[in-house]
């Protein structure tokens, strides 16, 4: 597959689907079609439309995320599809080159990428500082805002919809919390570094810090791609973000139940992003005393990085 195609893949997002559907299955879909290594974006494109529509289907009748792309699912979707007999033969077509060969899959599981790699310190910083140097305030303070909660509190794309000013909880005996809302509800710690700057934009909007659950479903997209300058910088996502503060923890030696139970996810996908993040040196954390204090009673462990504030 050509860095063409790669990037025409990273950038995909669908028409007429829903939102937080979208927001929920984007790596799930993207990851799959980069698994049948399409030659050209015209072949990704004709991958990545049906998968959309039939992965967001699936997440909206609660099918879980490892049975979307089976023969089981594909039947079910494409009996559901209006259209002739030739549009749903072609779509079944599709759909079955998605669905992964079990033998073959056990064997690629250990090199393909079902996570996104995380960033390094030095492009993190370099993303934070286009962040901070974006032509608007109102810009800065939502892009300041993304990269604190995903990279600093493990916020998902969906997550980032649910997270108000008020949901910032600057504690002065601990750590600054965030209050995480929407389908996922979970209490999370910020890296310190990030808590600061998070502290600081919440300050100044009352509101939704990034986008709120009502915004189209391009919302994010649109905040993460349309940047001023940054042309020697790896595009921002979400999902890098996220990865970064997985690997982040990792590297702090949290226990990976822990891990998951911040993350809201699987322990199996936590378990994926660290064999994908071994050979990645993250940004340096060390827990401090009162946070051992913390783990110990088992609450929520929050931590402490080296430099103090992101991109300084």
């Amino acid at each position: 597959m050509t860095p063409e195609v790669a990037r025409h893949i990273d950038a995909y997002t669908p028409r007429r689907v829903n939102a937080e559907a979208w927001e929920a299955v984007a790596d799930l879909v993207r990851d799959r079609v980069r698994a049948v290594q399409p030659t050209s974006k015209e072949m990704s494109l004709r991958l990545l439309t049906p998968a959309a529509h039939m992965a967001a289907w699936a997440h909206c009748q609660g099918i879980p995320h490892e049975a979307v792309f089976s023969e089981e699912t594909v039947e079910r979707y494409v009996r559901q599809m209006d259209g002739t007999d030739g549009s749903r033969a072609t779509m079944r077509c599709r759909l079955r080159r998605l669905v992964p060969d079990k033998a073959s899959d056990r064997i690629r599981e250990i090199n393909r990428r079902s996570v996104r790699p995380p960033y390094t310190p030095s492009e993190l910083a370099g993303l934070w500082r286009l962040a901070c140097n974006q032509p608007s305030e109102l810009r800065r303070n939502r892009l300041r805002a993304l990269i604190a909660l995903s990279a600093g509190a493990g916020c998902s794309s969906t997550d980032l919809r649910h997270v108000t000013n008020a949901s910032v909880v600057d504690d002065p005996e601990g750590p600054t919390w965030v209050e995480i809302g929407g389908p996922n509800p979970r209490r999370v710690p910020v890296l310190a570094g990030f808590d600061k700057e998070l502290v600081d934009v919440a300050k100044k909007v009352d509101g939704p810090l990034v986008v709120a659950p009502e915004d189209g479903k391009n919302a994010i997209s649109a905040l993460t791609r349309n940047l001023a300058g940054g042309e020697d910088l790896p595009p921002l996502h979400v999902s890098r973000l996220r990865s970064t503060w997985m690997a982040c923890l990792m590297a702090a030696w949290v226990p990976l139940s822990e891990i998951t139970r911040l993350a809201g996810v699987k322990r199996s996908k936590c378990s994926r992003t660290s064999s994908r993040t071994a050979s990645t040196s993250p940004p340096r954390l060390t827990l401090t005393t009162r946070q051992k204090r913390s783990a110990t009673r088992g609450g929520p462990s929050g931590f402490e990085r080296h430099p103090a504030a992101p991109g300084r």
